[in-house]
């Protein structure tokens, strides 16, 4: 089984600010993951707090997942091959697993734009998963932190990136 606490849209929440905390449970049934449960959280089961910008900075950002609103997740086939940086002159930079990214973002209040035109042109092995990531890296429009780690929300409310603090 498969415990995630995360937040959710409410009914009053607008797209980009979900505030519902839930615990969902996931097990496999009939060979597949499927949710079974789903119920409030407590608190202290999904603590939030509002986005710092030195918290941003303060170290390299590993891609956990994607949570997309339709319930299926991405994970990374290379765990810790997936690397956000964002430096406090406004520089980011991201490495996948064949390429490696560069430009700027822009923060205000909680709301982020990442863009990475430069790129290394490294010839990606079947199965890379760089494009889709970083297709949804430069996509995202705000920012929060549960439990210590970023989660970069995507539009139109359909998901949120994972990153746990790396070294």
């Amino acid at each position: 089984m498969i415990y995630i606490d995360m937040l959710t849209a409410g009914p009053d929440d607008p797209a980009c600010c979900p505030t519902q905390a839930v615990q969902r449970v996931y097990a496999f049934q009939d060979g597949a993951l499927q949710m079974v449960s789903e119920t409030a959280a407590t608190p202290a089961a999904a603590e939030t707090s509002a986005p710092a910008a030195g918290e941003l900075t303060a170290n390299p950002w590993v891609w956990q997942q994607t949570q997309m609103n339709d319930d299926s997740v991405k994970q990374p086939a290379t765990p810790g091959a997936f690397v956000l940086t964002l430096a406090a002159d406004g520089l980011a930079s991201a490495t996948t697993d064949c390429n490696t990214f560069s430009g700027s973002y822009t923060t205000e209040g909680n709301q982020i734009t990442i863009e990475l035109p430069v790129t290394t042109m490294m010839a990606c092995p079947e199965g890379a998963q760089e494009q889709e990531f970083i297709t949804d890296l430069t996509s995202v429009i705000s920012y929060l932190f549960t439990d210590g780690d970023l989660v970069l929300e995507l539009p139109f409310d359909s998901g949120g990136m994972r990153f746990a603090a790396g070294e």
